[in-house]
């Protein structure tokens, strides 16, 4: 009867070990997604191609944006003088160093994060972020003629942007949380600077929560333009 019973458990045990390298095997196989911010309600190509000749295709330049860019000391950027209006220009986003990294950060309870490793950044999430609030600023600015991009080498804007990012995260299932220190400053001096909090519904997908935080960036842009307006009526 011992014998037997012995060869049920180690029948058990063998059993169990093969479940946990099938599910193993089962998560390692899972695909890699990536994502990228991008909100369909931003649209700034018919902005950019009436005031500086540029038209945007996707994330990146088109080829028939090379009369309006010019190359300097082996970097392309844009050419000042075929704008209509002011240039804004955002610096390079600080995030926390917990966020800056490829993968998709959730909160797990109050203190604790998830580091989801099949679910990744297509590019860098400060990069994402400067990208979407730069089209954000354009898009609600355009009746001033004001155009806003990422800081880039060779340019002189007439206002920099610089955006520090304290949190931004959230709970699938849950909501989604940013909070920024935000500072504008024109050639000479620091003109404004405010703290901006906002949370929305994180939804119970990572598709819905990249589109949660490309949305909460959106609605930051915005705060920044009525702010900007308001200065830039003033003057």
């Amino acid at each position: 009867m011992k014998y037997l019973r012995s060869n049920k458990m180690i029948s058990k045990f063998f059993s169990l070990s093969l479940l946990l390298m099938l599910a193993a095997c089962s998560a390692a196989s899972s695909p890699t997604r990536y994502y990228i911010l991008e909100t369909n309600s931003l649209d700034s190509s018919a902005f950019l191609q009436k005031n500086t000749g540029l038209q945007k295709q996707g994330n990146r330049d088109s080829q028939q944006n090379k009369s309006a860019l010019e190359n300097q000391k082996g970097n392309t950027v844009l050419n000042k003088d075929n704008l209509a209006g002011p240039l804004i220009a955002i610096s390079p986003v600080s995030i926390p160093s917990y966020l800056n990294r490829p993968q998709l950060v959730t909160r797990t309870g109050d203190v604790g994060l998830s580091i989801n490793e099949s679910q990744r950044w297509g590019e860098g999430l400060p990069v994402g972020i400067a990208r979407v609030l730069s089209d954000s600023l354009t898009v609600n600015l355009e009746t001033l003629k004001i155009s806003a991009i990422p800081l880039r080498v060779g340019i002189s804007p007439d206002y920099t942007l610089q955006v520090d990012i304290r949190h931004f995260e959230g709970k699938l299932n849950g909501s989604l949380s940013l909070s920024v220190l935000w500072s504008l400053r024109d050639k000479k001096q620091r003109i404004w600077q405010a703290n901006y909090e906002n949370t929305v519904s994180a939804g119970e997908t990572y598709s819905q929560y990249v589109q949660a935080y490309a949305s909460l960036v959106d609605q930051f842009g915005k705060e920044v333009s009525r702010v900007f307006r308001d200065l830039y009526m003033q003057k």
